[in-house]
């Protein structure tokens, strides 16, 4: 797995600015989070199931209690609980991503097995009474330098590297070394974005 001390020692090879300590700790992260938000991936999903205090036929939460990285609801699907299940149960229908606006029908009246995002907090409606989810959720990656994990850092190392010279080099002025590795960027970044799942929820 691919260390922030890492990533940090090939930027400097590239820049050959071992003096921009801090700007090339910055690149990294930067660097880091731009791949991972350029598309949708599978790989940045985590799957959780949710169990709320009593059933009902609304319920909501808040994303980021349950993941800290969270970025973006993929999913959210009913769980039919079952305690004398060896797996507990089993998984029902998905309700469908709506956004805020779209929550009223054209009658007017509330659309149900629907979910959509308010504020902080994600909601839910059903046209059934439930108590449990199961949810997935796109993650932004760890980019902290005792921390750090990237599924793209392992496996395409230089859409980050190069990236982040490219973020150095610009910030010094140093255009035409910056143009170079925004080139070399984007053709790792070509093979990345073939990874990338549809929008979220879909």
């Amino acid at each position: 797995m691919a260390t922030f001390q890492e990533m940090y020692d090939e930027v400097v090879i590239l820049t050959k600015r071992p003096d921009l300590i801090d700007k090339t700790k910055q690149a990294v992260k930067s660097a880091t989070l731009f791949t991972h938000n350029s598309g949708f991936y599978p790989r940045d999903v985590s799957e959780s199931g949710l169990k709320f205090n009593d059933p009902g036929f609304i319920q909501n939460f808040d994303p980021k209690n349950i993941w800290p990285l969270f970025r973006k609801i993929k999913y959210i699907r009913r769980w039919n609980y079952d305690a004398a299940d060896p797996n507990y149960g089993k998984v029902g229908p998905f309700f469908k991503p709506i956004e805020i606006g779209q929550s009223v029908d054209a009658y007017g009246y509330d659309k149900q097995d629907v979910f959509y995002l308010a504020g902080q907090l994600q909601q839910i409606r059903s046209s059934l009474e439930f108590q449990y989810a199961l949810a997935g959720a796109y993650l932004y990656p760890n980019v902290t330098e005792s921390n750090y994990a990237s599924w793209i850092a392992d496996e395409f190392p230089f859409a980050i590297i190069y990236d982040a010279a490219r973020r150095v080099s610009s910030g010094i002025g140093f255009r035409e070394d910056a143009q170079d590795f925004q080139a070399q960027t984007q053709e790792v970044m070509s093979e990345i974005l073939l990874m990338s799942d549809d929008m979220p929820g879909e």
